[in-house]
């Protein structure tokens, strides 16, 4: 009886070392620039969903902008946007082409633009 209460006290306490989680998707990293800031692109390969930009200004804290619907439109165009809280969401945004759910070979570059509520500027981003 004793080495049954032992054998299911290990197994309780060893299982979750024994499960690891599998992700759904390859994070594939791109890198670009435009007027003096830094982009960086995380591509979520196979959830979209889960992709990232971090835009860095002057040195400062990074911008994180994700995407607003998880999946691109119709003209293969993705929008990210910053949120500064649940309710309210900023001027700024990207909008990457030629997305997709997911890629059997990444692209080397993606295009896209970026508005800051006044201007559009054109970024192209370059795998790392």
């Amino acid at each position: 009886m004793k080495e049954i209460k032992i054998f299911i006290l290990s197994i309780l306490l060893f299982s979750p070392v024994l499960c690891f989680a599998q992700k759904a998707y390859e994070s594939v990293d791109y890198v670009g620039a435009f007027n003096g800031f830094s982009i960086k692109f995380t591509l979520a390969n196979g959830y979209i969903g889960a992709s990232r930009i971090s835009l860095k200004i002057n040195h400062k804290k990074a911008l994180i902008f994700t995407s607003v619907s998880g999946v691109a439109d119709e003209k293969e165009q993705l929008k990210f946007l910053h949120y500064i809280n649940p309710l309210k969401f900023s001027k700024n945004y990207f909008i990457l082409y030629g997305m997709r759910a997911g890629y059997a070979d990444e692209p080397q570059r993606i295009l896209g633009t970026y508005h800051d509520g006044k201007r559009e500027f054109k970024i192209i981003l370059k795998k790392k």
